[in-house]
């Protein structure tokens, strides 16, 4: 009767929930192997084909802005060249033991001032790649909010109002593939983390 519901539509439920449950954690664990597999394959060539090379590492993050059907660009800051609104991580400077004990380098195709003095774009020898990569994935003593390059680049250059947008809400689509491969631009083996999140306004 009316109120009550019956043990198959109940059991029915349960049964969908526990296969989209199921398929959830499948595709996390498959995704989850092959960035494992990705990470290992880099190290194992880190530390033999380049181990006493520098290896440029590039760690970035960059919004994925949609408005009216069009992606939003905004113009470099080092490179003349637009691109979409984000840049490159910073390390904290409770991070300094650690890069020294690792002899990492800066980059040294972009000029050093005070506000690129932190940059996540650096240089290390291919044996140490692995314990870079460890220390960048565990979060500890860099980066992890993804607010400062959006003022940076919308609000203080004024392009949006600080009024409009007093914090952000966002979120993660996509980290690229990891590999080395060699840059042309640079003149050294290369690897990119890049990350991609979507900006989701409010509808005020």
């Amino acid at each position: 009767g009316d109120g009550w519901i019956s043990n198959k539509t109940v059991s029915d439920t349960l049964h969908e929930l526990a296969v989209g449950a199921f398929g959830a954690l499948l595709g996390m664990a498959i995704n989850s192997i092959i960035n494992l597999r990705n990470k290992l394959w880099v190290c194992l060539l880190a530390s033999t084909i380049y181990r006493y090379r520098h290896i440029r590492i590039s760690a970035a993050y960059i919004f994925r802005i949609k408005v009216d059907g069009k992606y939003l660009l905004v113009k470099g800051r080092n490179i003349k060249q637009f691109h979409p609104v984000g840049g490159v991580y910073t390390r904290l400077s409770d991070s300094s033991r650690f890069f020294q004990d690792l002899e990492i380098l800066d980059d040294q195709q972009i000029p050093i001032c005070d506000t690129t003095r932190h940059d996540l774009r650096i240089r290390v020898k291919g044996l140490r790649v692995h314990k870079f990569l460890q220390w960048f994935d565990s979060n500890q003593d860099r980066e992890i909010s993804h607010w400062r390059e959006f003022c940076e680049e919308l609000i203080i250059t004024n392009v949006l109002t600080a009024g409009a947008f007093p914090h952000i809400n966002y979120k993660f689509l996509h980290r690229n593939p990891l590999y080395i491969h060699y840059s042309n631009f640079y003149g050294c083996p290369e690897i990119l983390i890049h990350e991609l999140y979507e900006l989701l306004p409010t509808a005020n």
